[in-house]
């Protein structure tokens, strides 16, 4: 059995709830773009999910 992250559900958190737009807007933040956001949490998903394979 292997994990499955919940990458939409941990995107619409970033986007909506955390308003990861306004955050990306500080001075200091410009790369923390939504689009950076969904490439580091993309990429966790598939190196958790390939974790998860080694223990079962």
């Amino acid at each position: 059995m292997s994990y499955t992250a919940p990458v939409k559900d941990m995107l619409f958190v970033m986007k909506e709830l955390a308003d990861l737009d306004s955050v990306a807007a500080l001075p200091g933040y410009e790369d923390g773009s939504f689009d950076t956001a969904q490439a580091i949490v993309d990429e966790a998903a598939r190196s958790a999910a390939k974790s998860s394979r080694g223990l079962t």
